[in-house]
C-alpha cells in the first residue's frame, strides 16, 4: 500500500494499520485486528483512535511497511503543508481546502410504502433490484422490497464514481438498510447501507447529518475511525473541527481522507471502493457529535 502524505503525521494511518499484516520484521507497532462477528462480518471494534494530530492520505495499491507513532510518513516528492495552527505538541496545520469535485449526494425515495418517507423512516429489508440506470450524473438503483411479506417500491440515488460502475446490477438480492430521522426537513441525519444477502459484503454506504450517521457498524466490515485535523481561524467555539476519517479492510489497505477530499480503496484485482469524503466536522456544538456526509461505493476497477 503507498501512502500519500497530504496534511501533517500519520497517526490514524498507524492507527488502522495496527489491524493490517506488515513486511516490517522490525520494531513496528503493530495490534492485532479487529475482530469480526459471526453474523454479519461487522466489527467489534473500530481502529484506536490517535490524537497526535492530522493524518495521511492512504491510496491503496501496494504493500507497505507500518510506521511507529512519530514516524513520519511521506510520499516522495510530496511536500508537507505550512503549519500554522495547533496539535499536540503545540503546532497546527493548515486546513485543506476541500476538491469541490468531490460529492456525496444521495437519496432514498419511498413508492406507496405505508408508515415510511423519504424524511422519516427506518427498514431493513431484503430487496431485489429491477434496474440500475445512470441519470444526470445519479447512479439510480430501482428496487423491489419484501416489507413483512408485501412488495414495495423503493428507489435509491447516488451520484456515480469518476473511475468505475458499480457492481451490483438488475435481478441481484441485497439487503438494504436505511434510515432518516430529525427535527425538521433541513437538519435531518440520513443513512443506507447495501450489502449482499448474508451481509458479508459492503456493496454501498452513503451518510449525511450527525448522531447515528458515523456509527462504526454502519461501515462493516470495513474499519472507520474519525478524528479531528484542524479549525479554520474563522470557526467559533461552537462550530467543532475539520477532521480526517480512516477506513481500512481488515488485514487489508486502509484510505485516510481529509474533510472535502476523494480517493479509493481497493479491494481487490477487479474492485474498489471508491470513497467521496463531502463534510467531515468532529465536536459541533452543542451536542458535540460528529457531522459527516460521506459516500462509499464499490466500483469495477478500470471503468
Amino acid at each position: 500500500m503507498r501512502l500519500i502524505s497530504t496534511y501533517g503525521g500519520p497517526s490514524l494511518v498507524v492507527a488502522l494499520l495496527a489491524a493490517c499484516p506488515s513486511k516490517d520484521d522490525g520494531d513496528s507497532a503493530t495490534e492485532p485486528s479487529p475482530a469480526t462477528d459471526s453474523d454479519g462480518g461487522e466489527p467489534t471494534g473500530s481502529p484506536t483512535q490517535s490524537t497526535e494530530g492530522p493524518t495521511t492520505t492512504a491510496s491503496a495499491t501496494e504493500p507497505t511497511e507500518t510506521s511507529s507513532p512519530g514516524t513520519e510518513t511521506s510520499d516522495p516528492g510530496t511536500e508537507t503543508a505550512a503549519e500554522t495552527g495547533t496539535d499536540t505538541e503545540g503546532e497546527s496545520v493548515v486546513c485543506p481546502e476541500p476538491d469541490p469535485a468531490v460529492d456525496a449526494t444521495f437519496a432514498v425515495t419511498f413508492t406507496d410504502w405505508p408508515d415510511n418517507s423519504d424524511e422519516s423512516h427506518f427498514i431493513d429489508v431484503l430487496c431485489t433490484i429491477d434496474a440500475v440506470t445512470l441519470e444526470a450524473g445519479m447512479v439510480v438503483t430501482a428496487l423491489t422490497c419484501d416489507d413483512a411479506g408485501v412488495p414495495r417500491a423503493l428507489g435509491v440515488s447516488i451520484r456515480a464514481a469518476p473511475d468505475g460502475d458499480v457492481t451490483w446490477a438488475a435481478g441481484d438480492s441485497v439487503q438494504l438498510d436505511s434510515f432518516a430521522t430529525g427535527y425538521d426537513v433541513l437538519n435531518l441525519t440520513r443513512g443506507v447501507t447495501m450489502r449482499t444477502p448474508d451481509r458479508q459484503e459492503l456493496l454501498l454506504v452513503a451518510v449525511a447529518g450527525a448522531e447515528e450517521a458515523d456509527a462504526p457498524t454502519r461501515f462493516a466490515p470495513l474499519l472507520y475511525e474519525i478524528q479531528e485535523l484542524c479549525t479554520p481561524p474563522d470557526w467559533g467555539s461552537d462550530s467543532g473541527a475539520v477532521a480526517t476519517v480512516g477506513l481500512g479492510i481488515p488485514r487489508g489497505d486502509v484510505l485516510v481522507l481529509d474533510s472535502g477530499q476523494r480517493g479509493d480503496l481497493a479491494l481487490d484485482s477487479e474492485r474498489h471502493y471508491a470513497v467521496d469524503l463531502e463534510q467531515a466536522i468532529v465536536g459541533e456544538c452543542c451536542h458535540g457529535n460528529d457531522r459527516l456526509k460521506l459516500l462509499v461505493r464499490r466500483v469495477h476497477t478500470g471503468g
